[in-house]
């Protein structure tokens, strides 16, 4: 499975869902820190992958088309 991980999780939380065979990566790796949660989610759609966050708020971002 593909997970992106947002800035409000543990750095570590990468390496052991690699370890556990899937591929994941972070947010922090990809300059997105501070980034709008709609260019988060956008972020985590374009590369196919499940986004793993704390942020309650991000379910109901605005719409994509907004920004």
């Amino acid at each position: 499975m593909k997970f992106k991980l947002d800035e409000n999780l543990p750095a570590e939380l990468v390496m052991d869902l690699r370890e556990l065979g899937h591929d994941a990566d972070a947010v922090m790796n990809e300059k997105l820190r501070g980034a709008s949660d709609a260019a988060v989610l956008q972020a985590a759609t374009v590369a196919g992958r499940v986004l793993l966050t704390l942020d309650k708020g991000i379910s109901q971002p605005p719409a994509l088309s907004d920004q």
